[in-house]
């Protein structure tokens, strides 16, 4: 419902009242896209769709301009339209999302009661939005447009960043809405007090701020600049009575921080949240330089310590924090001090044993519990030939460092990822790599075992083998059967770089020692499901996966079919 809400409010702010009339259809600005493949460690990650950063395909420039008969003259005519707009956006917004609801596997409930029972309260947040935008609007007028009006109506002014309004990145042709002279009007105003906001054509997450050292990223929801300020908002589909407001404050220092980080240590001026729910604007203190410091120190804090191999459960007790209460506008109401009324909204009540007595399969003949499944091996040998390689799939372009590591019994192929530190390279240096995994990969026409490093992966020079270095027949995939209860679905549908279509259909089974992803891809998927999908909470069997690890350095299940045999997901017996 939020991003439905969210969804409706930027369609209509980015539309003009002076090229688009109030019964126009939905898609009348509809930004073009075009699809960029990030990589990531030497990797290409799932393909994107943001807006075009050429001039071709805009629809502003190629929009007629209304008769100024039609033009809005005051704010209520204005308001009028917007709202009018707003109206035909919702409804195409509500079925986008009803249509994302259903293709999420972790869905409850069903849409179309929930529009029948919250589909009008949803419309009313949204034109809530409108209303405060309109407050903004009315305050550039009354502040006679803001320092940029001049360069506004010569065109130009237009930012690095533009606000998305149907316009190319680059253009410096004067809007159709500009006057040459004189006071500003409301459709001026309109115009010039439009703020940054996530194109609602892109992709989710494609256009979030990240950080230089890509170790914190967040998306602002609107960014007001038209008085020459710096004035970050985040909107809330809510009236701001739920626990969550107390960790919205947080959210927004955050997000002062990062604005501060990533502008040479230019705070914003003011933080708001807007809760369309109960129309209110709720406005949180800028925090000072000192303080912005701190909060940059303890999130990369947190962040280093999600990176420790050696976590373990004890480091995080189910103990729950007070439930917070909050009036309308997230005024704080108290604390519920009965210690386990967070546990009745949390999603891992199945499986927390602090929510009450909780039974979690556990390992029987023929499986492995989960913490005993460890693919990583530590190898030692010589190295030699050192070289830049293609990597599957070649089409994709992605060259990665490959050597052979001559060892005792004969000789291996060694791929590392971008990350991965290399000593200074020497033909025929001993060599341990720790935190390896185990394959095989065709080179011409013969077929070699590999070790791959990739995060969590190391090399250090060493002249001799030691004990605890693996042999060369311990170099293999490793395949595992578990048993577990299917806790989380995570299944995608997405275009490759090189345009194909490709499916993922993930789960995370969890046990009683730990938690491990599944996934099966493509052709895979089909085999891998052959006695149907498993639900929610329902115990299943994963025979015969192989054990990988992925980009992120995490140990995961992945579903194979070959001569070999395929590997199964069934329901536990």
């Amino acid at each position: 419902m939020g991003r439905a809400v969210e969804a409706a409010v930027c369609r209509t702010l980015r539309e003009s009242a002076v090229l688009v009339p109030a019964d126009g259809q939905s898609e009348w600005l509809d930004s073009p896209l075009q699809v960029e493949t990030p990589t990531w460690a030497g990797g290409e990650l799932q393909p994107v769709k943001r807006p075009s950063r050429t001039e071709e395909g805009w629809r502003g420039p190629e929009c007629e301009t209304l008769g100024k008969a039609d033009w809005p003259m005051s704010r209520n005519e204005l308001f009028a339209w917007a709202s009018a707009r707003l109206r035909v956006h919702f409804d195409r917004c509500w079925r986008q999302a009803a249509e994302e609801w259903d293709k999420d596997a972790n869905k409850v409930g069903d849409f179309d009661e929930f529009t029948r029972s919250d589909g009008q309260r949803a419309l009313n947040m949204a034109l809530k939005g409108i209303e405060l935008h309109m407050e903004e609007v009315a305050s550039c007028l009354e502040n006679g447009g803001g320092p940029a009006i001049q360069t506004w109506r010569s065109g130009s002014s237009r930012a690095e960043w533009p606000a998305p309004d149907g316009f190319p990145y680059q253009w410096d042709k004067p809007h159709p809405a500009a006057k040459e002279d004189g006071s500003v009007s409301w459709v001026e105003a309109w115009e010039l007090a439009r703020p940054w906001f996530v194109d609602p054509d892109a992709d989710d997450f494609s256009l979030t701020c990240i950080h230089r050292e890509h170790w914190f990223q967040g998306e602002y929801d609107l960014v007001y600049r038209w008085d020459g300020a710096i004035r970050i908002i985040d909107i809330k589909a809510s009236v701001g009575a739920g626990d969550r407001s107390g960790d919205y404050i947080k959210q927004m220092r955050t997000y002062a921080w990062l604005w501060w980080d990533m502008h040479e240590k230019q705070p914003p001026s003011g933080l708001e949240i807007w809760y369309l729910g109960a129309g209110v604007r709720k406005s949180i203190p800028v925090p000072s330089a000192d303080e912005l410091s701190e909060i940059g120190d303890e999130l990369r804090e947190a962040w280093d310590s999600t990176q420790e191999e050696d976590v373990i459960i004890d480091d995080f007790p189910a103990e729950p924090a007070s439930f917070r209460k909050f009036s309308a506008g997230g005024v704080p109401a108290g604390d519920d001090l009965h210690p386990l009324t967070r546990c009745t909204h949390c999603d891992f009540v199945t499986v927390c044993s602090r929510s009450g007595p909780i039974s979690l399969p556990s390992a029987e003949t023929g499986f492995i519990s989960i913490e005993d499944i460890n693919p990583r091996l530590t190898a030692w040998g010589r190295a030699f030939r050192l070289s830049e390689e293609l990597q599957f799939p070649f089409n994709a372009g992605i060259r990665k460092r490959e050597f052979t590591l001559h060892m005792e019994e004969g000789q291996v192929n060694v791929v590392l990822d971008d990350e991965v530190e290399l000593p200074d390279w020497e033909e025929g240096m001993g060599l341990r790599l720790f935190n390896a995994t185990g394959g095989v990969v065709k080179k011409g026409m013969n077929w070699m075992k590999r070790l791959r490093l990739g995060r969590g992966g190391a090399i250090r020079a060493a002249e001799e083998r030691e004990d605890g270095d693996c042999l060369m027949a311990d170099i293999e995939t490793m395949e595992v059967s578990v048993r577990g209860l299917a806790f989380s679905f995570d299944h995608r549908e997405f275009i490759r770089a090189d345009g194909s279509d490709s499916k993922k259909w993930g789960t995370r089974l969890v046990d009683d020692t730990g938690v491990i992803p599944v996934e099966g891809w493509d052709d895979k998927i089909h085999s891998m499901l052959l006695e149907g999908e498993p639900q929610r909470g329902q115990v299943v069997e994963a025979h015969g996966f192989a054990v990988a690890v992925n980009a992120g350095g995490q140990v995961i299940l992945r579903a194979k079919k070959n001569r070999s045999g395929s590997s199964r997901l069934i329901s536990s017996s």
